[in-house]
């Protein structure tokens, strides 16, 4: 599955930058990338990770798609900028038992959910802060490319230009979230 995954990385990579990279920095992601990550296969209902937990890792949905389900403890509705203003965000898994596991009940309200492409658990792996939200598989046979601490200080050491790469992703990845109000806690 590395294979496809890896190929698949490379143009997760390409689209969030929308053509900030010349063809060399393009060689390096297609050529590079696959020495620094591993994969995570899950199953509808398993943790990617939970809340409180130390941050080992960022990472990227290749097959499949993650939930993050709604804080319980109140706090801020989501809200989404649009044309019309600030609206609120109401989602709710469309599998009723997707989750209940999770939340004890039938219908548990999702926060966001991180499909293809989908970039997470970034915050509190650079700020290495406890998780202040726990992500779930949302189906069966997901694939997350996990990038840990070790492989990134790896590939700081190993090849600066792919990880200067890598951060300016997360940069990205960052301001798309804080430009949706999308960011969890």
């Amino acid at each position: 599955v590395k294979e496809g995954t890896h190929h698949q990385l490379t143009y997760i990579f390409l689209n969030v930058l929308r053509g900030e990279l010349d063809e060399d920095e393009r060689v390096i992601v297609d050529k590079d990338v696959s020495g620094y990550y591993e994969e995570l296969k899950l199953q509808a209902g398993e943790f990617v990770f939970r809340k409180n937990t130390y941050p080992d890792a960022f990472f990227v949905v290749t097959r499949g798609s993650v939930a993050v389900p709604r804080n319980k403890k109140g706090g801020m509705p989501s809200m989404l900028l649009s044309g019309a203003g600030a609206i609120e965000q109401t989602r709710t898994l469309s599998s009723p038992d997707l989750l209940g596991a999770i939340a004890g009940d039938k219908r548990t309200s999702v926060e966001s959910f991180h499909k293809v492409g989908g970039i997470f658990g970034y915050c509190d792996f650079l700020l290495e802060r406890y998780r202040t939200f726990e992500a779930v598989s949302s189906e069966d046979d997901t694939i997350v490319a996990t990038f840990t601490k070790s492989s990134m200080d790896k590939m700081k050491d190993e090849n600066r230009p792919l990880y200067h790469i890598v951060h300016n992703l997360l940069l990205r990845a960052s301001l798309m979230d804080l430009a949706n109000c999308t960011c969890h806690n």
